[in-house]
């Protein structure tokens, strides 16, 4: 019979599973594999907070892409841009050329602390401030 009080022990695992297996409220397990795959309500919840977590983590660190090519585009144009979304468009709405667009890089590169690279970088991903953002986060 299965006795709660005893700790886990990997390397007994065995008689543990041997003990689980007459277990009333686990009588589905038959062997030590078996008893490696049960999922109770708590491995699933640290499951779903796990993914949550990451898709916080993802969305702050977005969000700090985001604001340094804001302040980075402010820094290459010279003036003080307060109405910039992702969906602005770097070339027709903030009218970059191809100069301007170096700087921003290089001002990027210093800010987050990366490296681009000018064989992975296409012209979709200078399209808008979001798509830029999105570039920076896939190339980290």
């Amino acid at each position: 019979m299965y006795d709660a009080r005893e700790p886990y022990d990997r390397q007994n695992l065995t008689t543990l599973t041997t003990r689980t297996t007459h277990h009333p409220r686990h009588p589905h397990l038959r062997g030590p594999h078996d008893l490696m795959s049960v999922r109770t309500p708590v491995h699933l919840s640290l499951q779903k907070a796990g993914t949550i977590m990451t898709t916080v983590a993802q969305d702050t660190d977005r969000r700090q892409i985001i604001d340094a090519v804001v302040a980075a585009l402010s820094d290459v144009l010279r003036k003080e841009l307060t109405d910039v979304t992702e969906e602005t468009r770097l070339f027709d709405d903030l009218s970059l050329d191809s100069t301007s667009v170096l700087g921003l890089l290089m001002a990027l590169e210093d800010a987050l602390d990366i490296e681009v690279d000018p064989e992975s970088l296409e012209q979709s991903h200078l399209e808008s401030v979001g798509a830029l953002a999105g570039y920076i986060a896939e190339s980290r």
